[in-house]
């Protein structure tokens, strides 16, 4: 999914890049002639043509050794008492520091780049080097322009420009021309930017150089892509592919076939917004995957995991896009084969590590899930979306904070250049007047006693203005400091924004989940000696507990829906509202019949998605008659356990879900009969399931049970206390596992 900018950078690049195989056969040369080179001065000159040759290819080992040798033969040279040696060492030292650069920007060391560009360019305005100034100029405006201060990088790549016109060197001419287009292309200043890009094209066809001509043919057309004038930019990019074509142009033939492939996709958007579906399905979308393949096919021959992945995401969003336009009964396939796309796009991007192109592809799986009713998944990847796009903005804030930190490096090492300057001129003068005072040591005490003054008053001024100058660095080092701060406070800002956004909607699906819950009066009012102990573990919760009279009975259950949090919640919605229908709609009143009905009603909403639901819940469901003391009860997977005579004794619960299952059997309805004084105790895993204590481990069922019979003569109330102490105690620093919920019901209301 490569986004116009991306598609220009990458064209740059390579047209600015030496054929391989060209690079190699002049790379072979040089070597063979280092070898047989003996004279420092040819050897010094021969390391730095070849640096500079290799260094498209292996920037990062053989074409360093070859500069770092460079740079010592050059300090070496320098030294020479013979003028034409000590000026070729010079020179010889600032290329090898300017390969330097060159290597640091092909390595993303973009500040070691820009300083290593400003030595080389102050030697070769030391040694009048014009060739050498108009070319690490283009460098530096290429450099300020990826770091945004764009004023600079005008500044830099015009000074550039002026040279390479005064000396008439086209080619240097073309360069800068495509550099200054690009500036302004990133400025949005569209006009501008197509103004200096004709200008590349026009030198470039008259010098015949296809490479470039293509590369600026494609440049154009992403200014007219940008301004949505498909028309214009299809005529440049079928321009461009011919003569990239010509000239064996792998890496611009890729990116060009992807522009091409957003091209007749954004044309089948264009035909569906005007209701004409046939165009788009019949014409654009198959045009599209055509070129998008076809790309895929280049980036994967010449190994560009960057170009493979955004490919990749490019037909996996076509997929996406196509199966959303389809009718339910034909999107399936799409889907199928957007989320394969879309997952290998994934792999490859975690590969290298490219978050420009992750937030992109997890947004298009976060839409995929969503509209194929995998809500989890859909959240999980949308959270990793906003993560991507988080990360992005804070390294566009540390972008910003390097520009800002690298200003005030670059003004202090100039104010240390020109106090160590000044400091070299005061040292010459003393040396002259000294020369002076002896030869004229005739004019006696008066001239000797004003020659005093005069160093006096000249150290004087000099303290003055190093003052001066030292005062001027703190003050704009304060402004630098200042202006990070503010940054830090907005960054802060907008993320405890974006924090209450997210909090204020969970709390919003807290009530809307309350809401479902039976109120607590409700159950006193029935159960006046009865506690109900609900934690959940996020803001909203997969657990809950419900409560329903009908014809003289109490039907009450403490349920764990699959999941907690945000999905948690939805299901146990689904779940409760299948518990009231059974009960009312339905009429039943037998716990092992209801159970069955609510397992149909869950299996039944869930059947509706195109994507196998397997969620579900377990539950605890009694009948209680508190007239009689009689109670039925029914359970899937969560038992019923009950106090009679200080005795705890037990009823166990079907071992299935309600939900889909293998081989689901009717759920079992058990029959008791309790006495005035016994208890109840219907729960959920939550509380046995906490890790805690002094060794982690789990707080288990024994230790829950032993809590509830050691506190059978007193109140529920007090009960339900010391179950929550002993949870917060077991659970310590450590994190809550799950939801927990336990309900506890006296019975005392026998007539």
């Amino acid at each position: 999914m490569p986004s116009p900018l991306r598609s220009f950078l990458l064209l740059l690049f390579f047209s600015l890049a030496a054929s391989p195989c060209l690079a190699q056969h002049k790379a072979d040369s040089l070597t063979k002639r280092l070898q047989a080179t003996l004279q420092d001065t040819d050897r010094l000159n021969t390391l730095n043509a070849l640096s500079r040759e290799i260094i498209n290819t292996h920037p990062d080992s053989t074409a360093i050794a070859y500069s770092n040798e460079a740079l010592k033969l050059g300090e070496k040279l320098k030294a020479s008492a013979l003028p034409a040696v000590s000026k070729c060492g010079e020179h010889g030292t600032g290329k090898a520091i300017k390969n330097l650069g060159v290597m640091n920007y092909f390595q993303g060391n973009y500040s070691q780049a820009l300083i290593l560009f400003l030595r080389a360019l102050e030697i070769f305005e030391k040694t009048n080097d014009k060739a050498g100034i108009a070319n690490v100029l283009g460098n530096i405006g290429v450099i300020y322009n990826i770091l945004g201060d764009y004023s600079k990088a005008l500044e830099y790549s015009f000074k550039g420009l002026k040279l390479e016109e005064a000396s008439g060197n086209k080619s240097g001419i073309l360069a800068k021309l495509s550099g200054i287009g690009l500036v302004y292309f990133q400025q949005q200043d569209y006009n501008k930017a197509l103004e200096f890009y004709f200008k590349a094209l026009k030198l470039a066809e008259e010098l015949g150089d296809k490479t470039l001509a293509a590369t600026n043919l494609s440049n154009i057309g992403i200014v007219y892509m940008v301004r949505k004038n498909f028309a214009g930019a299809l005529n440049y990019y079928q321009q461009a592919y011919v003569k990239a074509k010509e000239t064996g142009q792998e890496n611009t033939l890729c990116v060009l076939l992807g522009n091409l492939g957003n091209i007749s996709k954004d044309q089948g958007d264009s035909a569906l917004a005007h209701g004409n579906r046939s165009l788009a399905f019949e014409d654009k979308y198959p045009k599209a995957l055509e070129y998008y393949t076809e790309a895929l096919k280049k980036a994967e021959g010449i190994q560009d995991k960057r170009n493979m992945a955004s490919n990749l995401g490019d037909i996996g969003a076509l997929f996406l896009q196509m199966a959303e336009n389809l009718p339910p009964n034909q999107s399936a396939p799409k889907y199928k084969e957007a989320e394969s796309y879309l997952l290998k796009s994934i792999a490859i991007i975690d590969s290298v590590g490219a978050l420009d192109y992750k937030k992109d592809v997890e947004q298009g799986l976060s839409d995929l899930y969503l509209h194929t009713g995998r809500y989890q998944l859909a959240f999980e990847h949308y959270k990793k979306h906003i993560s991507a796009k988080d990360t992005l903005f804070s390294a566009e804030s540390a972008k910003k904070s390097t520009r800002t930190a690298m200003q005030y490096d670059f003004d202090k090492k100039e104010a240390v250049s020109t106090a160590e300057h000044k400091s070299e001129m005061d040292k010459q003068q003393a040396v002259a007047e000294e020369e002076s005072r002896k030869q004229k040591i005739i004019i006696g005490s008066v001239a000797l006693g004003l020659l005093f003054v005069l160093v006096f008053a000249l150290f004087i001024l000099r303290s003055w203005r190093i003052t001066n100058k030292q005062k001027r660095v703190i003050e704009e080092q304060k402004k630098a400091v200042e202006h990070q701060k503010e940054m830090v406070v907005h960054q802060k800002e907008m993320v405890e924004e974006k924090n209450k956004e997210i909090t204020d909607s969970i709390t919003y699906a807290q009530r809307l989940q309350k809401a479902i819950l039976p109120r607590r009066r409700d159950i006193h009012a029935l159960f006046p000696d009865s506690f109900v102990l609900y934690i959940p573990k996020d803001i909203v919760a997969g657990d809950f507990y419900w409560m329903e009279s009908s014809k003289g009975l109490t039907f009450i259950a403490a349920a764990d829906s699959t999941g907690h949090g945000v999905p948690g919640a939805m299901v146990s919605v689904v779940c409760s509202n299948a518990l009231n229908r059974a009960v009312k709609e339905f009429g039943l009143s037998e716990p092992g019949l209801i159970l069955n009905k609510v397992r149909e009603l869950v299996i039944e909403t869930f059947e509706k998605s195109e994507s196998e639901v397997k969620d579900g819940m377990d539950i605890s469901l009694a009948c209680i008659n508190s007239n009689s003391g009689a109670v039925s009860w029914a359970g899937a997977n969560n038992p019923l356990w009950y106090l009679q005579g200080g005795v705890m004794k037990e009823l166990t619960a079907d071992k299935q879900p309600i939900g889909r299952t293998d081989h689901p059997k009717p759920f079992t309805t058990h029959h008791i009969q309790l006495n005035k004084g016994d208890i109840l105790y219907l729960f959920t895993d939550g509380l046995p399931d906490q890790f805690g204590g002094p060794k982690g481990k789990k707080f288990k069922y024994k230790a829950f049970q032993e809590i509830l019979v050691s506190n059978a003569s007193t109140s529920c109330s007090e009960t339900k206390t010391r179950l929550e102490d002993a949870f917060h105690d077991w659970k310590g620093n450590l994190e809550q596992v799950d939801d927990i919920c336990v309900i506890g019901i006296r019975i005392n209301t026998l007539s």
